[in-house]
């Protein structure tokens, strides 16, 4: 764990705001002891606790024949 703790104490990972998340994973007493681990609010408060957002932003670009103006590239990517 010292090497990923040395990659986040980086310039260039400070920068953006890196932070190892150091925790061990919650258990039914940290998550909401008072409930069933049944119901759905157990469920929801487990989902809070175990989960994060990660984006992946992806798109498509139109190809197309020489001189289809709808189209971004033609079929060699130009």
């Amino acid at each position: 764990m010292a090497y990923i703790r040395d990659l986040l104490a980086t310039s260039a990972m400070k920068q953006y705001g890196s932070y190892l998340l150091d925790q061990k994973y919650p258990t039914r007493d940290r998550i909401c002891p008072e409930v069933d681990p049944n119901s759905d609010r157990y469920w929801d408060e487990y989902i809070k606790h175990f989960t994060i957002p990660l984006y992946h932003p992806s798109g498509t670009c139109r190809m197309g024949a020489k001189g289809d103006n709808s189209a971004v590239v033609d079929p060699q990517l130009r």
